[in-house]
């Protein structure tokens, strides 16, 4: 909670034994005062939660939290292989469970989604959507070659109505 930690060791643990818990972290009194302690809080369940089942993984929105994705010049498709080649490598190492934790907004950190959205909302703002898909012609390459990479039921959601910025909400 006040970000105080020591690595727990056989080393470190054992002078400790046959004492109980609380001299090795201590009896905290301390009481959960901002919303930020509150997430970390829940996030640490979840992390209990997951090794105590030990096969599942979580994805969670992660509040704040800092993304350097956008100065990469990270693609979707970098992002979605990246966490499955952690995935996979805790796989092979015997560790089929974990949490996820996700930028919140994380979609508006990536430059090419970016790019598809403005493309998107100029489309639509002066163009009519026909069923054939014409309109997919109006979009760049990367743009069209990202629209058609995302599962149906998002394409669905950026092509929905904006508020008056543009924004999209995407659930």
């Amino acid at each position: 909670m006040k970000c105080k930690y020591v690595e727990l060791t056989s080393d470190y643990v054992y002078p400790y034994g046959n004492q109980g818990g609380f001299d090795v972290i201590c009896s905290g009194r301390d009481k959960i005062e901002t919303p930020e302690q509150i997430y970390s809080e829940m996030i640490g369940n979840v992390m209990v939660d997951t090794r105590s089942t030990g096969k599942y993984y979580h994805c969670m929105y992660a509040l704040d939290l800092f993304s350097d994705i956008a100065a990469r010049k990270s693609t979707l498709k970098n992002v979605t292989s990246y966490i499955v080649d952690v995935i996979c490598k805790r796989s092979i190492s015997g560790y089929n469970y974990g949490v996820i934790l996700i930028p919140e907004r994380l979609i508006d950190f990536i430059p090419e989604v970016q790019q598809l959205i403005a493309e998107l909302n100029e489309i639509l703002a002066h163009e009519v959507i026909d069923v054939e898909g014409l309109w997919k012609k109006k979009l760049v390459p990367q743009s069209l070659e990202l629209f058609e990479f995302l599962p149906p039921a998002i394409q669905e959601q950026l092509m929905l109505e904006r508020d008056s910025h543009g924004i999209i909400f995407l659930s």
